[in-house]
């Protein structure tokens, strides 16, 4: 057991991956409000897929269902690559993944809210969770650099200006945002952001997961 608040040392926030609902191609929902309809109508019909129990993409459709207050059957893979075949093959009916996993399959998919304020370049035609009615849907995932508790300051400053280096690299950024990324700028690119966005992490998904009654299997 161990506490992310406090037993690493922060470095760096290296990239938000923004996180989507997408069903197969022939999901009878067409909009997220009747997504959301469909299921609330028909508890424990439909199935979702996740790359494992605690995963991003486990815990984005715990939330989710945990707003919509719909009881889905959920199908565990051993990572989303998995549940993402699985879903092209029709064999689950959606999952919520990260814009890694769903940016290169929108065309074949009915991807129906992006977990953000805004529209995504990459997608532009999926709406928001704000344009689909369910404002407080919001969630991304996110890429990050620690170093063992009680690294010296000077360590941790230099890791940092590396990797504010590296994010600065054209082609770095460019392969970043084709894939659907959001890159952290300014002060957000700091050590103590960073540790700010692990507390307000934790605060955010605790209760989400225990109302839910997550545990690790």
């Amino acid at each position: 057991a161990y506490d992310p608040r406090t037993d690493f040392a922060p470095v760096i926030n290296t990239a938000g991956t923004p996180m989507l609902i997408s069903a197969h191609k022939d999901f009878p929902a067409n909009t997220l409000q009747e997504f959301i309809a469909l299921l609330q109508a028909n508890p424990g019909k439909y199935n979702y897929g996740h790359g494992g129990i605690g995963s991003t993409s486990h815990l984005t459709c715990v939330y989710f269902h945990h707003l919509i207050k719909a009881p889905v059957q959920q199908v565990p893979f051993r990572g989303s690559g998995p549940a993402m075949n699985a879903l092209l093959a029709k064999q689950l009916d959606y999952v919520c993944d990260q814009t890694v996993g769903i940016v290169p399959q929108l065309t074949n998919l009915k991807t129906y809210v992006v977990a953000t304020p805004k529209r995504l370049e990459v997608a532009k035609d999926v709406p928001t969770s704000q344009e689909g009615g369910l404002p407080e849907f919001q969630a991304v995932g996110w890429n990050a650099i620690f170093a063992p508790k009680d690294t010296p300051k000077e360590i941790v400053d230099k890791l940092n200006a590396a990797g504010r280096a590296a994010l600065a690299d054209e082609a770095v950024r460019k392969r970043l945002l084709d894939l659907g990324c959001e890159i952290p700028a300014g002060e957000g690119l700091s050590s103590q952001a960073l540790a700010a966005h692990v507390r307000a992490e934790v605060d955010k998904w605790t209760p989400v997961i225990k109302a839910a009654g997550v545990t690790a299997q």
